[in-house]
């Protein structure tokens, strides 16, 4: 029988081989947009351009939170919107599935309406 540090060590090896297994997965972030605010306006100018195709205010309602989102974060990394400690971002919890969910709302309204239209 093993004791609890040699299973403990065990599965830590095992975790990490998984992560050596898998070395894209591993580099993958989700705090992209945390160290490079402008990449935010990038989905800004992808819903921009859907929702002048479909029409539909969810399209645009999506466009605006992210560009919002893009200054905010802005903002963030500039030490306007906090003191300098910025480390914890309690706030991320909430906006990404914010965003998450307006894009996914906007994107399937928008593609019904816009394929109807045509």
């Amino acid at each position: 029988m093993r004791s609890w540090n040699e299973a403990t060590q065990i599965a830590i090896r095992s975790t990490v081989g998984y992560c050596q297994a898998a070395p894209l997965l591993r580099n993958v972030s989700l705090d992209i947009l945390v160290r490079w605010p402008i990449l935010a306006l990038i989905p800004a100018v992808l819903f921009t351009a859907f929702a002048r195709w479909s029409r539909h205010p969810a399209a645009r309602a999506a466009a605006a939170a992210w560009a919002l989102y893009a200054v905010y974060e802005f903002l963030v990394s500039q030490h306007v919107l906090c003191s300098g400690e910025c480390n914890i971002r309690i706030d991320l919890i909430l906006l990404y599935p914010a965003l998450a969910a307006v894009s996914a709302f906007a994107l399937i309204a928008g593609s019904g309406r816009g394929w109807r239209r045509q």
